[in-house]
């Protein structure tokens, strides 16, 4: 009796497990599917971040090569404007007040009024003109 125990015992565990595989395969066919939808979803992510980062990469050149373009735009329009004349030395003013020969230095300075104007002097003590 002992070995019919055995077998039997063998027997359901048999069986049992045969459930067991063929529940565990039908969850594992779900995340399997799971797991291959989420691959595809990173894979088309991955894929439209590398399309975006090749347009930006595209729009960045076109810009460039029309910055270039703009430049020696501007520097043969300068170049054309200026013609081959020798750079022209600035005008230097001198004050109409300075005579040829006077000293600069000894002249007063350009703030400075002759007289009093009485502007702090107290209003009792102006003269009157």
């Amino acid at each position: 009796m002992d070995w019919a125990l055995v077998i039997a015992a063998f027997i359901v565990g048999c069986v049992g497990g045969y459930v067991a595989r063929s529940l565990m395969s039908k969850t594992g066919s779900e995340s399997s599917s799971q797991l291959d939808q989420a691959r595809f979803a990173l894979e088309q992510q991955k894929q439209e971040v590398s399309d975006h980062f090749d347009q930006t990469h595209e729009i960045l050149e076109q810009i460039t090569d029309q910055i270039n373009r703009l430049n020696s735009h501007w520097n043969e329009s300068a170049k054309n404007m200026l013609g081959s004349e020798p750079e022209k030395q600035l005008v230097t003013f001198t004050p109409a007040s300075i005579e040829d020969g006077q000293d600069p230095a000894k002249l007063p300075p350009k703030d400075y009024v002759q007289g009093s104007q009485q502007i702090i002097a107290p209003p009792g003590l102006r003269e009157v003109k």
